[in-house]
């Protein structure tokens, strides 16, 4: 089987937990992992599993113009003017009832405060026609450029191995009196 991880970030923290997801995948899956401009339709459309994960930005995903403002922060310039998830979303291929996840590293702020980018991941995988396994997940950074906080890729790993087990080869199977706990 094979699962996809991918990931926007802008200073290393969200794919932090990308690759810690995708090492926790590794034993049921043949994992790659990528970051948003080398997730082609083709890649997406050939997973068993896929997982996308995104920093918060205003409330949500990233757009260009909060990207650019990263700049300042010291972003490299391909990467702040580069694609970002909401990018990779516009061009999901149909999910044809696939597992699927979400992700995002934000502030630790109330969500009604910070917003939470998984949550708009979540619905675009939906819309598209995936079976999320999972709830939305949010990983907590300590500042906008990090680090991550204490024990949070740990967390990470025994996420995807959580969706290892919901979405893997020894995946429980769904009945018609026994629906699978967790997909949406």
């Amino acid at each position: 089987m094979k699962a996809v991880v991918v990931h926007e970030s802008m200073f290393g923290n969200t794919r932090r937990v990308a690759e810690a997801v995708a090492a926790a995948l590794q034993p049921g899956f043949d994992v790659e992992i990528t970051g948003v401009e080398g997730a082609t339709t083709a890649l997406l459309g050939a997973a068993d599993l896929v997982v996308l994960g995104a920093p918060t930005h205003g409330h949500g995903l990233s757009r260009p113009q909060t990207r650019a403002q990263t700049l300042r922060n010291g972003v490299p310039a391909a990467i702040a003017q580069g694609t970002g998830m909401r990018e990779v979303l516009a061009r999901l291929p149909a999910g044809r009832g696939r597992p699927a996840a979400a992700f995002d590293t934000r502030l630790r702020w109330p969500v009604w405060l910070s917003g939470a980018a998984s949550r708009r991941i979540a619905a675009a995988l939906r819309a598209a026609g995936y079976a999320l396994v999972a709830p939305p997940e949010s990983f907590i950074v300590s500042a906008t450029a990090g680090p991550m906080r204490g024990g949070e890729i740990e967390r990470a790993g025994a996420w995807g191995a959580h969706l290892a087990h919901l979405a893997g080869p020894t995946a429980p199977v769904a009945t018609a009196d026994r629906p699978l706990a967790g997909v949406r």
